[in-house]
């Protein structure tokens, strides 16, 4: 998975604040609004949803093993 600094070179972006409430919104769907950007093609949304969900299945792993 690309961290933010690499996706805002690739990018050429600005950098971005996200602040994310589990509790209020759908974690993927929140980060899916922040990271898609309409110049992506098929391709690369495809690979950033499955971004997502190995980063949101490895952030689960870790919060049941503590």
């Amino acid at each position: 998975m690309k961290d933010a600094n690499q996706l805002d070179t690739e990018n050429k972006s600005v950098a971005r604040c996200l602040f994310i409430d589990g509790g209020l919104q759908d974690l993927r769907q929140a980060l899916l609004d922040a990271l898609i950007s309409p110049n992506m093609s098929k391709e690369e949304l495809q690979q950033c949803q499955k971004d997502i969900d190995a980063f949101l299945k490895e952030r689960e792993e870790h919060l049941k093993s503590r």
